[in-house]
């Protein structure tokens, strides 16, 4: 039986990228992290990990299946750029993990899902392959960063890259 409660997150160290799938409806939303700009990286991740938990939360059951984008090496990042972003992926992955016992907590690298590329080109794939969904998508008025948590959670049920 495929999980019919799926979560997709997308994390950086400014904004956290929600959407989640349960039997077909959508739902999505990015949520700040508080004061990123000006306050510690300690301080970002439990703001990532609270703004995480409370989406979670928010939804009607428990998912089945949480998709966490972990950072990976491309060539448009700076190493230093990454070792930020790296630890506060590592830190909600064992929180996640932790909170939601029931639920797998699956990492995907962006070449495992979608490849390197802009965000602009992967919301054109997305309106290409996935015109329904996309529609869906678009009238939740979700952002990039909310549109790569939903991508996670198409190349979870289609198993195919986007």
């Amino acid at each position: 039986m495929s999980p019919n409660r799926i979560v997709g997150l997308d994390p950086d160290t400014h904004n956290l990228g929600c959407a989640a799938n349960f039997g077909g409806r959508w739902i999505g939303e990015t949520r700040r992290i508080n004061g990123s700009r000006n306050r510690s990286l300690l301080h970002r991740v439990d703001c990532a990990v609270a703004e995480a938990t409370a989406f979670i939360e928010s939804l009607p059951e428990e998912p089945d299946v949480i998709l966490l984008e972990r950072p990976e090496v491309q060539g448009v990042h700076r190493i230093g750029a990454l070792v930020p972003l790296a630890f506060l992926s590592g830190a909600l992955y064992g929180h996640l993990r932790r909170t939601f016992p029931r639920a797998n907590v699956v990492p995907r690298s962006p070449a495992e899902w979608k490849n390197p590329i802009p965000k602009d080109v992967f919301e054109r794939r997305l309106k290409k392959r996935h015109p329904a969904v996309y529609i869906k998508l678009a009238q939740l008025g979700l952002d990039d960063h909310a549109l790569d948590a939903a991508g996670l959670i198409l190349n979870f049920k289609t198993g195919k890259k986007l």
